[in-house]
């Protein structure tokens, strides 16, 4: 497995954080306007290309909408909110195409690069060729170039590829997360010419804070993550460059989706992701692919808890 050779242009930066108070590892909540806008005038002349937002992420949208210009560099990749019912109806795809409406008029944008399905759930209620045909419909008035879906699962991707085939797929990825690697679907995805995005790779910073510090929660698999840091140090890297140089080397992925704090975190990262002879690493030992420690909706954490994180 071998870097991608220009590496920042493969990365994408997420932009829940500038919306909403997330992550384990963020101690100091929404990053300050100011900030944001440092970090976006920096992400354009790394070459950063690929904004990932949300209507469900707080004031992502306007934030975005208040600094970005008419004629800015990136492609926005924004998702719909969630449909209420347990079968899709009329109004549900009414309320998708509403919705889409809305986020562009808070990124003050006339098109964007792509529409997903924020809640992949979503697509496998009764009814759902609706919203597939409202994405389509969207997707038709030239307003977004591709159209799709974010997963959490192999079992969600696999019932949404028996409905249609989307365009644009983001998806869990990270060290410890290589379910669907280690299932085929990854290579099912790529071989089938749909641009992947892997986000979570720092596995909302798990992957880059000192294992003695996390939780009691994660006492399972503590000796996983001790021994990850143990290794990719042997190798002369930081957990930051190794959390990197996984993500970044898998060819099938098209965009690294990666969130950062500060204009000092982003250029960490950038640093980190550039082309280094490391040795071969075997990232396969450190995999734990337990919805319990991989899946963030899943953890029940005492620190969080009390300071009302998600």
């Amino acid at each position: 497995m071998t870097p991608h050779e220009n590496s920042t242009a493969k990365i994408g930066l997420g932009t829940v954080q500038f919306g909403l108070d997330y992550g384990i590892a963020n101690t100091n909540g929404r990053i300050p306007f100011d900030e944001v806008e440092q970090i976006l005038g920096r992400a354009a002349t790394l070459g950063i290309t690929v904004l990932d937002t949300a209507a469900l992420h707080g004031v992502s949208e306007e934030t975005l909408g208040r600094i970005l210009g008419p004629e800015h560099p990136f492609r926005i990749v924004t998702k719909t909110s969630k449909a209420a019912g347990d079968r899709i109806t009329d109004n549900d795809a009414a309320d998708l195409a509403g919705t889409f409406d809305r986020s562009l008029q808070r990124l003050k944008q006339q098109t964007v690069y792509g529409l997903l399905i924020h809640d992949a759930d979503d697509l496998l209620k009764p009814g759902s060729q609706l919203l597939i045909d409202a994405l389509r419909r969207v997707r038709d008035s030239g307003r977004v170039t591709k159209i799709g879906v974010s997963v959490y699962t192999g079992a969600q991707l696999d019932s949404v590829l028996d409905l249609f085939t989307p365009d644009l797929v983001q998806l869990p990825l990270n060290v410890l997360d290589q379910r669907l690697i280690a299932d085929g679907r990854l290579d099912r995805l790529h071989q089938m010419g749909v641009e992947i995005h892997a986000r979570s790779v720092f596995l909302q910073g798990l992957l880059l804070m000192e294992p003695q510090s996390l939780d009691a929660y994660f006492d399972p698999v503590r000796d996983r993550l001790e021994d990850y840091w143990k290794g990719i140090k042997q190798t002369g890297a930081t957990p930051l460059e190794g959390a990197l140089r996984f993500a970044l080397g898998l060819s099938q992925i098209d965009t690294v989706i990666v969130g950062v704090c500060s204009r000092q975190e982003l250029e960490d990262i950038c640093v980190a992701s550039m082309h280094r002879d490391f040795p071969e690493i075997d990232f396969g030992r450190w995999a734990v692919n337990d919805p319990r420690y991989v899946n963030p909706s899943r953890w029940r954490l005492k620190q969080m808890a009390s300071a009302g994180r998600r």
